[in-house]
């Protein structure tokens, strides 16, 4: 028994290993595509630069390996799960679903909210900083340097995701019995306050993009307390 889940585990790493590996050849392939992408909020009139000879080169390779490093996520949480699933009771599993599917509406509602809203007033709000010669006494012009600026796009990126989790991380913490509902009205200020703290550091310098960031996680706190005290209440009454 011992040594089939041996063999079982290295039959998906190799599989892990070996999807890794072809992704990388696929996505390098593809880096130009995925660039444009992800430069395209910056606008049509605007452009990289590379001031080092295997810049460009080396930002292509670390693309295609910022773009692996989400399908590994993927791909252990999926064999990870896939390998516990049959040893788990039903009311486990049923929540497992219910965990994986609030994660990707989670990741996916996030990702759209990131791409099509925080970083485009982001970048809207550091290009202001532009001037000519009518508005200002010189020229002040972006010229992005190709691995910069996938750089603080892929930190935006990364650090909002971990923020748009957090109703997940809140969820779990709950179920763990971690924390109780009288608790989470104590701290109701507080957490208003670390959102808007956390998506200060997650978000970049602008109260809009602040505001979109935190908004959907107090609205979701609120939503779950609402919930839970009408579950607490439901299960008073009927106890009477």
């Amino acid at each position: 028994m011992f040594s089939r889940h041996i063999n079982e585990i290295k039959r998906r790493l190799v599989f892990i290993v070996n999807s890794l590996l072809l992704n990388f050849v696929i996505f390098y392939h593809y880096s130009e595509e995925i660039l444009y992408v992800i430069v395209s909020p910056l606008g049509i009139d605007k452009h990289l630069i590379f001031t080092n000879i295997t810049e460009a080169f080396f930002s292509y390779i670390n693309l295609a390996l910022y773009s692996n490093f989400i399908i590994l996520i993927f791909l252990c949480l999926y064999h990870f799960l896939s390998f516990l699933y049959p040893g788990l009771y039903h009311k486990e599993k049923k929540q497992i679903r219910t965990y994986l599917a609030l994660f990707f509406f989670l990741f996916i509602i996030g990702n759209i909210i990131i791409y099509k809203v925080i970083i485009p007033s982001a970048w809207s709000f550091f290009l202001t900083f532009e001037t000519t010669n009518l508005e200002g006494f010189f020229d002040i012009r972006l010229e992005a340097k190709i691995n910069e600026y996938l750089d603080i796009f892929l930190i935006v990126l990364l650090l909002s995701n971990i923020f748009f989790q957090l109703p997940l991380m809140l969820i779990l913490i709950i179920n763990l019995n971690i924390i109780a509902v009288e608790q989470l009205i104590n701290y109701r200020k507080s957490f208003f306050l670390l959102s808007l703290i956390l998506a200060a550091f997650c978000s970049p310098p602008d109260v809009f993009s602040q505001l979109i960031l935190a908004t959907p996680i107090i609205l979701f706190y609120e939503s779950l307390l609402f919930f839970l005290i009408l579950k607490r209440n439901y299960k008073t009454y009927h106890h009477l």
